[in-house]
């Protein structure tokens, strides 16, 4: 019974946004996004003026691809971030490797990392990489870091800590769509998260813009089983 008062009050929030604000149907949102997309990733675009990174003076002549192995610093004995990983992981657009950051399977455990006793020690690893990247001013590589810790929140049944995270990879992302899977990644697991926490306020506010994306981008990078539910809800 809670559970259908919840979707009937969710649908009703969305129905009455669609009247007060001027909301478009569906088809326009996605049109929408998808122009927006293609704009910031289309040929000719002006790069955006970002903080010097002492990281992307010393770009390497081949740089390093996955898997990328953590190693202990020894004198400090904790794991020792890769210079090589940030880069990697700062790349402006979308990339093939990074398919394997946002599946479903969590494929990255075994193709992109290696070298770690347990889930617990890699997500250690994610941490100390997030506050290299801050410090470095790697916005990219921020929100990518962001988004692993908040997928192996969610694997571990931790949804309030992966929304912490994946609010905070929303939030650096600024709107960039260069990306356009990540922002998918982001969207869908974020929507997921408030409809499982019942949370309708934010339900409202990201229902039609993760169900916009899904429907709207082909063969997209599919990260959460909660996707027919995001669906189901929005239409």
């Amino acid at each position: 019974q809670e559970d259908i008062e919840f979707e009937q009050s969710v649908k009703q929030g969305l129905s009455h946004r669609s009247m007060t604000e001027d909301a478009c149907p569906m088809k326009y949102k996605v049109e929408a996004l998808l122009r927006k997309g293609e704009a910031l990733s289309g040929e000719g675009r002006a790069e955006r003026k970002e903080p010097f990174s002492a990281l992307d003076a010393e770009v390497p002549p081949v740089p390093q691809e996955p898997p990328f192995c953590i190693r202990q610093d020894g004198k400090t004995g904790q794991p020792e971030v890769s210079d090589a990983l940030l880069r990697f992981l700062n790349r402006k657009s979308y990339e093939t490797a990074f398919k394997n950051l946002y599946d479903l399977s969590f494929s990255f455990l075994k193709t992109v990392f290696c070298g770690y006793a347990s889930e617990e020690e890699l997500m250690d690893y994610f941490g100390l990489a997030r506050e290299a990247a801050k410090r470095a001013h790697l916005p990219r590589a921020l929100t990518r870091l962001c988004c692993l810790l908040g997928r192996m929140s969610v694997r571990r049944l931790k949804l309030s800590q992966a929304r912490v995270y994946f609010e905070e990879a929303l939030a650096t992302l600024q709107g960039d769509f260069r990306d356009l899977y990540l922002v998918i990644t982001l969207y869908a697991n974020l929507t997921g998260i408030y409809l499982m926490q019942k949370n309708q306020e934010k339900c409202a506010c990201f229902l039609d813009k993760a169900a916009a994306l899904l429907m709207g981008v082909p063969n997209y990078v599919s990260s959460t089983a909660m996707e027919a539910e995001i669906l189901r809800y929005a239409l």
